[in-house]
Order: C-alpha cells, then structure tokens, then sequence
C-alpha cells in the first residue's frame, strides 16, 4: 500500500515536472507560480527549506506541490524501511526516474521533513 501511494507521488510528481519542463508559446506576462511569486496553496518555512534545498524553489507551483508531496512519501519510506545507506540508495534508485539528482532530493526531504534521519549513516 505505500508502495502504491509512493509511486503515484512519484508519477503525479513527474508529469508535472514535465509539464513545467514543457516551452511554452509567449503570452502576457503572469504570476509564475513560484516561491516567488503566489501560490495557492500556503508553504511553511519548512516547505520553504526543503524547496531550496531540492532547487525547486523557482519551479511552478505544481512542481512544488509534487516535490513536496514526494518528499513526505520518501520520509514515510524510510520510517517504514529504516534508514541505512542501501535503503537511502534504493530511495534513490525508486526516485531517479522523476528527479535528475535523486540524491539531493532526499538530502533536501531529510533537513526538511525528516530531520531525524540526517545524521547516523
């Protein structure tokens, strides 16, 4: 059951870095959506630290969203599987296929959600 809603994180977080990826034709000039700008949904300054810190902090709110939606299914993962050096490289490994540097995504999920995990490797 995890695996599933870590794998539609995984996906809903991939077809919307594809589509934040995606050029677009020039139009008017709007709100991009990013950490800079407004988003719906409100972020925390921990939202904040883990957006810098997966460099998504400039992404479209969606990629965001995704991003942190994906972040908190990678701390649920390791409470369920532990934290060692072979579960964080399987992480990795699960998390390559939608992010280009998985490693540094999960370092940006653990100062962020998971704090508990960030030392003791």
């Amino acid at each position: 059951m995890r695996l599933s809603r870590i794998t539609a994180a995984i996906l809903t977080f991939g077809a919307v870095a594809t589509l934040a990826l995606a050029p677009t034709a020039p139009a008017a000039t709007l709100d991009s959506g990013s950490a800079t700008g407004t988003c719906a949904a409100a972020r925390t300054p921990t939202d904040y630290l883990f957006l810098r810190g997966a460099y998504l902090d400039t992404a479209a709110c969606d990629a965001q969203d995704g991003g942190i939606q994906m972040a908190l299914a990678d701390c649920q993962w390791l409470d369920d599987n532990g934290n060692t050096p072979d579960t964080r490289a399987e992480l990795a490994h699960q998390n390559s296929a939608t992010v280009q540097y998985p490693f540094t995504f999960i370092t940006a999920a653990i100062n962020a959600y998971c704090p508990q995990y960030r030392y003791g490797l």
